[in-house]
């Protein structure tokens, strides 16, 4: 039989150096585990500000609650005419603003009737957040709606309880800018003004609590 010589260096090598394998300590998995660091403190996003709030805006009719149908006053006869439960569930906004012309202070203005450019509906979600005190994020569960403005009287007001335009030194107008993302109407771009609304309408607006 003819050997290589590689194959009998590999059978010397074995017989002077067999081969054992090493017996290893068993590794508990306690002995790998390492402290668990901190974890750094969740920071909340930061959302919108405003320096107005649920104080400068006031709904006149408008409300209602899921339990307790309409809640507080409807809109004055001569805005809508009441005869019968469902009639006039609809409201009117006024908002706080700086007094027209540079005057000193704030007056309170009828908010009116948007322009096309801008969303009616999504107008009345904004007023009905700020009139809950709500942030665009609150999970309050809540409903708003517009529907057809309300068209401005016209000539004197004498009937009490009737709405008289001639009460009011300032009127408020959204000119664009997105409600979503704000936290009160006066956040928006406003045209404020000593006389009635230029298309003589104001916004119609419904703002229903479904859990309180």
């Amino acid at each position: 039989m003819c050997w290589s010589s590689a194959g009998a260096a590999q059978q010397r090598d074995a017989r002077l150096f067999p081969y054992r394998p090493t017996q290893l300590p068993a590794i508990r998995s306690a002995d790998t585990l390492l402290p668990e660091l901190p974890r750094p403190p969740v920071r909340p996003v930061p959302g919108p500000t405003s320096a107005w709030g649920v104080g400068n805006i006031r709904l006149v009719g408008g409300e209602a609650w899921m339990s307790g149908g309409m809640d507080g006053p409807r809109v004055e006869p001569n805005l809508c005419n009441f005869t019968s439960p469902g009639d006039c569930l609809y409201g009117r906004v006024e908002i706080e603003v700086p007094a027209p012309g540079g005057g000193n202070g704030t007056v309170w203005a009828p908010l009116c009737a948007p322009p096309p450019d801008v969303s009616a509906f999504n107008l009345a979600n904004l007023a009905c957040r700020q009139n809950l005190g709500l942030r665009p994020t609150s999970s309050l569960a809540f409903m708003s709606s517009a529907s057809i403005p309300f068209d401005i009287p016209q000539g004197p007001v004498t009937t009490e309880g009737y709405y008289d335009p001639a009460k009011y030194a300032a009127w408020a107008t959204v000119k664009g800018g997105d409600p979503g993302s704000v936290v009160a109407v006066q956040d928006l771009p406003l045209n404020v003004t000593s006389s009635p609304c230029a298309d003589g309408k104001l916004l119609a607006m419904m703002c229903s609590v479904l859990v309180r």
